[in-house]
Order: structure tokens, then C-alpha cells, then sequence
């Protein structure tokens, strides 16, 4: 009886095309989340990356992979929480996604900066955020990651069926940002704090001003004062228009 929101890819199809955008390389240090069954560990080990860890919270799961492959590095455990790690290296990172990780895991990838992913995710959340610029989510990820759909997998690929499709993404790191996007990024970093010192910091860092000029510019954007003491974590999807709206197109000296 599949527990922990479990459903596993059966497609050898899609588990074929997964494999291939993966496009493993011998020097990636690559991290699977979720293995579940190990449907798509086989076929990625077989690349031979330089390192290759897989996370899986089901301890009868993690000790199945264990026994099948030996080389294999499983831990047993919450992979988000190995994903904090200070000094983690990953330059690949793929996962099936359980529809209640999505946010918590998107929000890890942004704070690491992981090179490239490639999600297998609820379709429904590719919909409503990636593809709608009235989410947050769109103008944070979009900000540093190049999107692509490549493909949209019907519920019946899976065991149990889920009751959506999936899409089949891939997320490449921009190589280059531009000042509005960057700025986003470090707003994104320091969503734990409160609005007003979120927006300080990361105009200091992104236009590498004074926080006496950052001050200035916080101040002539005259926010609402609800907005500038919440957290960002808390900001709703109105709340972040109301200063995205505020914020100026940046540039920084270099650019003007």
C-alpha cells in the first residue's frame, strides 16, 4: 500500500525520456529525490556520473535500492532536509515530485542555485505558477531559471493514478541575469526576513549602493506600512504585486 503521497512512475517510456534529458555526464555530481521504486535509478546510474546520491524517506524503499544497487549511495531520511546542507554540490538534481513538496523543494533550488533540474511535477502547479504572471512564483523562478515543458505525462503512467497529469520540466540556471532579475533573486534569498530589510540588503548587493541610497529608494516608494514590517515568506500573491509594482526598473552603474 504505496504511504508518504507515493506514485510510481511505470512508464518505461517516460522513464526513457527522463533518462535522456537528464543527459548525464561523467563529471555531474547528480542527486535524485524520490526514488521510489528505483524506476528511473537504474537507468541514470548506468551513465555513470561522477557522484550520485539518492534521497528516499521510505526506509523499506531506501533498503530495497540499497540491497539492488550496492554502489549506490541511498540515504534514508527527508530529502529536503539533506538538500540545506551548507556545503552541498549538485550540478544535477531530479525528482518525481510529491504535489505537496513542490513549493518547499522550489524554494531549496532557488536558495542553492542548483545548476539544472529536471522535475516530474503536478501539471497543475506548472499552470497556475510557472505560467501565470500573477503568481509570485512566476517572476521568483523565472528570474533565474530558463523553464521548458517536455512533456505532459497522463496519470495512468503512474501506480497508483494520479488524478492529474504531470509535466515533464527542465530547469536551466540563466548564465546571465539582468539588474531587475538579480534583484529578484536576492529578495528571494532573504524571504525570511521582514519586507524592509529584505528590500534593503538586496539593493545594496544587487546595485552595489550604500544602505543610505537603498534607504532613499525605499522611502520614495512610499509602500503601505502592512507591507513593509510582513515577512516576504507571508506575502500573498497581491502583496508581492503591490511592490513589485513599486520597484523601478534597477540599473546598476556598469549598466547605466
Amino acid at each position: 500500500m504505496p504511504k508518504l503521497d507515493q506514485h510510481f512512475l511505470e512508464n518505461e517510456e517516460v522513464s526513457s525520456l527522463f533518462a535522456a534529458l537528464a543527459d548525464i555526464k561523467e563529471e555531474d555530481s547528480l542527486i535524485e529525490l524520490g526514488p521510489g521504486k528505483g524506476a528511473l535509478t537504474k537507468r541514470l546510474l548506468e551513465k555513470n556520473p561522477a557522484s550520485f546520491v539518492v534521497l528516499e524517506q521510505d526506509k523499506d524503499l531506501a533498503q530495497e535500492l540499497s540491497d539492488k544497487y550496492p554502489t549506490l549511495q541511498v540515504l534514508c531520511g527527508n530529502g529536503l532536509t539533506f538538500l540545506q546542507e551548507e556545503n552541498l554540490h549538485c550540478t544535477k538534481l531530479v525528482s518525481a515530485i510529491p504535489y505537496s513538496l513542490t513549493e518547499p523543494l522550489y524554494a531549496l533550488v532557488l536558495d542553492k542555485k542548483i545548476p539544472f533540474c529536471l522535475f516530474l511535477q503536478g501539471r497543475n502547479f506548472y499552470k497556475n505558477h510557472l505560467c501565470n504572471e500573477k503568481s509570485k512564483w512566476f517572476h521568483f523562478v523565472r528570474a533565474s531559471y530558463d523553464i521548458e515543458e517536455k512533456a505532459i505525462v497522463k496519470g495512468n503512467s503512474f501506480s497508483p493514478p494520479t488524478k492529474v497529469s504531470s509535466s515533464l520540466l527542465t530547469l536551466k540556471l540563466k548564465p546571465e541575469q539582468s539588474t531587475n532579475e538579480k534583484f529578484l533573486a536576492e529578495l528571494f534569498s532573504r524571504r525570511k526576513r521582514s519586507c524592509l530589510n529584505a528590500l534593503l540588503f538586496s539593493l545594496v548587493e544587487t546595485l552595489k549602493i550604500s544602505k543610505k541610497e537603498a534607504k532613499k529608494i525605499i522611502t520614495d516608494l512610499n509602500l503601505p506600512p502592512k507591507i513593509i514590517s510582513k515577512k516576504l515568506a507571508a506575502f500573498s500573491n497581491e502583496e508581492f504585486f503591490t511592490l513589485k509594482e513599486k520597484i523601478p526598473p534597477l540599473e546598476t552603474e556598469n549598466n547605466k
